[in-house]
């Protein structure tokens, strides 16, 4: 028998479900069954009737990862109602806390923030595994498998997670904590992006797009401004620890020294003491194209007042 596989050489993104790859991650097939591994070879999504044991006696011919995908996708029911609830519920205690917004506005912050808390172990990468459709919250349980955390609740940040709020509230119901992070537009398009210098990260139209997701959903999610973290952090944090219903905690003050974020691509090298420097960034000159073109954008200047913020 011929089983065809896909291995992911590279990260990019499969449209149109804005699927992200992980490099290593495969998918095995034949007569439309299918088996996705993830970058540890362990399974994300299979058919009911793959027989794994066909694999070892088996001729495998390499393909297109990115074509395997799609045909997965469109053949199987390779879908957001495969979620293993029970299966992330039973390892979790306490709702699971969820944390998205715009991309450079502070979320790695929040999430090294929660990371300091005795009760809870925020993971140091984004997962995806919520976004984009389909899901892979397999890996959500095998990171908390690894973890080797038993009795802390989890806290998981990818930005885009703001797109999914709703889903996650239908699909997790009362255990799932989902946290909108939002920041002065204006900061975010001129903020660079530690791995990728040189260049803007976050543009005035996905701003506009993941702020207005995440504010779909009125009181079932806790929305928070950077600008509060960094300005009046006590009084913000009580009032999050409040939303997840925890006690506050000095530590959280001095996240850096305790969180278990302690190393993210957003922080470049280590996490970073709270610092108010990079509030009001936008109004440097080097950033007066790119500010004028937002101000010049009816729908940005809205949002923004809007959101508080003097326009």
């Amino acid at each position: 028998m011929i089983i065809n596989r896909g291995r992911s050489k590279f990260r990019i993104v499969i449209e149109p479900s804005k699927y992200y790859t992980c490099i290593g991650e495969s998918i095995y097939s034949y007569e439309k069954q299918y088996m996705h591994l993830d970058e540890h070879s362990r399974v994300l999504f299979k058919t009911k009737d793959f027989d794994v044991g066909l694999i070892s006696g088996s001729t495998i011919e390499d393909v297109s990862f990115e074509d395997l995908f799609l045909d997965m996708s469109s053949e199987s029911e390779y879908s957001c109602e495969k979620i293993d609830v029970e299966g992330v519920l039973k390892r979790s205690p306490k709702p699971l806390i969820v944390v998205g917004g715009a991309g450079r506005s502070g979320t790695t912050l929040l999430l090294s923030i929660l990371g300091s808390h005795s009760s809870v172990h925020a993971f140091d990468e984004e997962l995806y595994c919520f976004y984009p459709n389909p899901p892979r919250i397999r890996k959500l349980i095998n990171a908390i498998d690894d973890s080797g955390e038993k009795d802390k609740r989890w806290c998981e940040k990818t930005p885009k997670n703001v797109k999914i709020f709703g889903n996650l509230l239908h699909t997790f119901e009362k255990h799932v904590k989902l946290i909108h992070v939002i920041r002065d537009g204006r900061d975010v398009i001129t903020s660079f992006h530690p791995a990728h210098t040189g260049r803007y990260w976050v543009s005035t139209e996905r701003w506009i797009e993941d702020v207005e997701a995440g504010l779909e959903h009125g009181e079932n999610v806790y929305r928070v401004k950077y600008e509060d973290i960094v300005l009046n952090t006590e009084k913000t944090l009580r009032s999050l620890c409040k939303f997840i219903e925890e006690p506050f905690e000095e530590e959280m003050m001095n996240y850096a020294l305790k969180t278990s974020v302690a190393n993210n691509i957003a922080w470049e090298n280590a996490a970073q003491p709270i610092h108010s420097t990079n509030i009001g960034k936008w109004k440097s000159p080097e950033h007066a194209k790119v500010i004028e073109e937002f101000m010049n954008n009816e729908k940005a200047v809205s949002l923004l007042k809007k959101l508080g913020y003097k326009a």
